[in-house]
């Protein structure tokens, strides 16, 4: 039987050098981030292009809070609900949504840019939301969005109003509802967004 050389080198399985290299790659890419934050010239301005993650992480968690917290509207929509609701919409909505015959140039502006519910461009993925999901964003508001939350500044019938109203503008509104929405604004005019 031959004895082991006790002079040979040992062989190491080489998990403690694997470990102690995550380790160091996690350490030197927090603090990479660290300091970019502190030192960088990260993408706060409205005007910064936004990163790619912003547009990537945002609405999947949004989408999956709102479809995991929404209920069901606790009355039925129809002309007195949508009515009621576009005077709502009037007063706390359109300076930053449009209406039917005007976009408006505040949320064209804002980053990310408000929809334009009534706009050819937004008015499907408007109309695409459920009542329950609009209701949600209206009462607790988006963050980094500009969209405020109106809880505490409207009633639970008011935002269900507007929500409704809201989930119908891909089908035809009623005139008079059309007209209230209308009630004050500018006539339609094209927007011309600098680059």
């Amino acid at each position: 039987m031959a004895k082991p050389n006790r002079n040979a080198p040992r062989r190491s399985g080489g998990t403690g050098k694997l470990l102690l290299g995550i380790l160091l790659g996690f350490v030197l890419t927090v603090g990479g981030i660290v300091a970019y934050f502190y030192l960088g010239r990260p993408p706060v301005a409205v005007t910064d292009v936004a990163p790619m993650w912003e547009h990537l992480i945002g609405p999947i968690a949004l989408h999956t809070r709102t479809a995991a917290e929404q209920k069901e509207p606790p009355f039925p929509a129809n002309e007195d609900v949508f009515e009621a609701g576009a005077h709502t919409y009037r007063s706390e909505c359109a300076q930053c949504h449009g209406t039917p015959s005007h976009d408006s140039p505040l949320g064209r502006q804002m980053a990310p840019r408000a929809q334009q519910f009534f706009s050819a461009r937004d008015r499907r993925a408007t109309a695409a939301q459920a009542p329950g999901e609009l209701y949600w964003k209206t009462a607790f508001g988006i963050r980094r969005s500009g969209m405020p939350a109106y809880h505490r500044a409207l009633s639970d019938t008011q935002m269900w109003q507007t929500s409704l109203l809201l989930h119908s503008v891909g089908d035809d509104l009623p005139d008079p509802v059309i007209s209230l929405l209308n009630q004050g604004a500018p006539a339609a005019q094209p927007t011309v967004v600098k680059p």
